[in-house]
C-alpha cells in the first residue's frame, strides 16, 4: 500500500504543475524559460535588389506616409528616413525628374540595426548609404557610379543589400578596379 500511495502522490504533484503550467500565459513561460544575452540580435531586411534606375522589387518612398511600407525596419530608421525623404523631395525644383515615374522619391533596398542602403531620384540621381553613427541616423554616403569597398566595409554595409561589385580603390574619384563584395569583413 505504501508504494501505492507514494505514486498517487507523486501524480498528483505532476497534475497540480500541469495545471499550474496551463494557468500561466503563454507570453509569461517564454519570458521566464527564454535564455537573454546582452545585444540584440542583428537585424537584416531585403527588401529588393540595389538598381539606380528603379525600385526592382525595393521600396520606394516619395513621402513620410509610406514609411508604412518599411517592414521589419528599426522604427528608429523609419522616423529618419520619413523626414530624410520629405526634406529630400521638398528640394527637388528642377523642370524635369530623371528615372523612372518623373517624381522625386527614395528607395530602400534594405536595413539592418544600424546601417541601410538604396538611391534617390531627383533633379540627380545616387545610390546612397545611411549609418547609425553615435546613436543616430544619417547619410553617410552616396554615389552614382558605384561604391568603393572601403566605403562598405568602414560603414559594415553587408553584401546582401549593396551591389555585388565594388572598386577596390580610390585616387580621388577614380577606381581602379573591381572586386566581388563579400560583406564588411
Amino acid at each position: 500500500m505504501k508504494g501505492r500511495s507514494a505514486v498517487l502522490k507523486c501524480v498528483a504533484a505532476m497534475l497540480v504543475a500541469i495545471a499550474l503550467s496551463a494557468c500561466t500565459p503563454a507570453t509569461e513561460r517564454a519570458r521566464t524559460s527564454a535564455p537573454t544575452s546582452a545585444a540584440p540580435a542583428r537585424l537584416l531586411v531585403v527588401y529588393g535588389v540595389p538598381n539606380i534606375d528603379g525600385p526592382n522589387g525595393a521600396v520606394d518612398l516619395r513621402s513620410s506616409a509610406d514609411i508604412v511600407k518599411l517592414r521589419g525596419a528599426p522604427p528608429d530608421f523609419k522616423s529618419f528616413i520619413g523626414a530624410w525623404v520629405d526634406h529630400f523631395v521638398a528640394k527637388q525644383k528642377c523642370p524635369e525628374v530623371h528615372g523612372v515615374g518623373g517624381k522625386p522619391r527614395a528607395t530602400v533596398w534594405g536595413v539592418t540595426n544600424d546601417v541601410a542602403t538604396g538611391s534617390y531620384v531627383g533633379c540627380t540621381n545616387a545610390m546612397v548609404i545611411w549609418a547609425k553613427k553615435s546613436g543616430r541616423w544619417r547619410l553617410a554616403g552616396e554615389n552614382q557610379s558605384g561604391w568603393f569597398c572601403s566605403d562598405l566595409r568602414e560603414d559594415r554595409v553587408p553584401r546582401e543589400i549593396t551591389d555585388p561589385e565594388c572598386a577596390t580603390s580610390k585616387d580621388g574619384e577614380t577606381a581602379d578596379g573591381a572586386e566581388r563584395y563579400t560583406g564588411p569583413g
